[in-house]
């Protein structure tokens, strides 16, 4: 279940850009999809404060949205631009049988970086309503960004069950499947007439899983690593596009700022890219004429840079990792005093409190009329 979850919202996310891709596009728009289900629910719960149950909703609604706009799409411009089978619907058929068959007690972890972190902090964003609540049990995990556990829990808090990891190795697998179904996608459109051969393209998409050469089509474990891999190639992916000159100049350069925020998101290290994202900003790289959704070349740095700005600006700012200004700032929002002045307060409480009795006891006839409001608030 949470394998279908994932892979039917991702497709329909990724439905989103079908009028920038034009036909075609089916694997990358999938794997584009999969990055921005953890990405929209950062943006929704972290930025805009929408409960996390609220927030999955609506990424799935906006799934619902992006698979109506890319069947309209497709039933326009003819089902033949899009030939069957497709990896992306043969792997995930073939990984239910191997799955049902192999995996039939569910995946039980067995790394300590998925007891300490990586399936611990699906619990604990369940717990507090949002990965950057300072309810946290355990505050350090803001050191971490969010995007990995935020894909893990989806499948479970958008149909309101409880987090179970038995089925888990799904997530690692589609995100493995959308950069092999996209690989496909690259190798039929490296043709300068755009129609490569069905059988070369998927050799070609079968020699990068065997490689593991960003695919792990046989994951065994839940951590960061499989997911980060995968973005790497599809930033290369698009590169070599580019550089084909093969692709869209608005989608290739949207497509870029997706895997950028995406990798940020699944962790800060994959800002090493940042060189490689320039790649999709020369003009240099596009032909002047791609049919629709061409950009002007002003645009591409924000469609490449914008999301991941909008993404690292939304959570440095919501865990107060800039300022301690900002910090003050946003703790006296929510109503809540820091703990730093909480523990302040209360030590200043205790010293008028001591002299107040020391007072008291000096002169036992005199009455100090200010210990009134003291006694009230419970401190003399």
């Amino acid at each position: 279940m949470p394998g279908l979850i994932t892979w039917v919202t991702a497709a329909g996310v990724g439905g989103l850009a079908r009028p920038l891709s034009g036909p075609g596009w089916v694997g990358l728009r999938c794997y584009l999809g999969f990055l921005l289900i953890p990405l929209f629910l950062l943006l929704l719960n972290v930025g805009l404060h929408l409960p996390l149950a609220v927030a999955c909703r609506a990424v799935a609604l906006a799934a619902c949205v992006g698979g109506w706009v890319a069947w309209r799409a497709q039933r326009r411009d003819g089902w033949a631009s899009t030939p069957a089978p497709h990896p992306i619907v043969v792997l995930p058929f073939f990984y239910l049988v191997l799955a049902a068959a192999v995996q039939r007690q569910g995946y039980l972890p067995s790394q300590w970086d998925e007891f300490s972190h990586w399936l611990l902090m699906p619990w604990q964003i369940l717990l507090a309503g949002s990965p950057a609540s300072p309810r946290l049990p355990y505050p350090h995990y803001a050191d971490y960004t969010p995007g990995w556990p935020l894909a893990l829990l989806y499948p479970s808090a958008v149909i309101g069950v409880p987090f179970d990891t038995s089925a888990l190795l799904w997530l690692p697998f589609l995100s493995s499947a959308g950069v092999v179904a996209a690989t496909y996608d690259v190798l039929r459109r490296l043709d300068d007439a755009g129609d490569g051969g069905t059988v070369p393209a998927w050799a070609g998409a079968l020699v990068v899983a065997t490689f593991h050469a960003g695919a792990w089509l046989a994951p065994t474990h839940l951590l960061v690593e499989p997911p980060l891999e995968t973005a790497w190639a599809a930033l290369v992916l698009l590169a070599v596009l580019v550089v084909r000159r093969n692709v869209a100049a608005a989608f290739a350069s949207l497509s870029g700022g997706i895997v950028l925020a995406g990798g940020f998101l699944l962790k800060k290290p994959f800002l090493a890219g940042l060189p490689l994202a320039l790649v999709l900003c020369a003009p240099a790289g596009f032909r002047a004429s791609t049919g629709r959704g061409t950009a002007s070349a002003a645009w591409r740095p924000l469609f490449v840079f914008g999301p991941l700005a909008l993404v690292a600006t939304v959570w440095m700012f919501a865990t107060r990792k800039v300022t301690p200004v900002f910090s003050l700032a946003g703790a006296a929002h929510r109503g809540a005093l820091p703990g730093t002045a909480t523990a302040m307060a209360t030590q200043v409480g205790s010293l008028l409190s001591s002299r107040r009795r020391a007072r008291h006891r000096r002169a036992p006839h005199r009455r100090d009329r200010t210990s009134e409001p003291c006694r009230h608030l419970g401190l003399g």
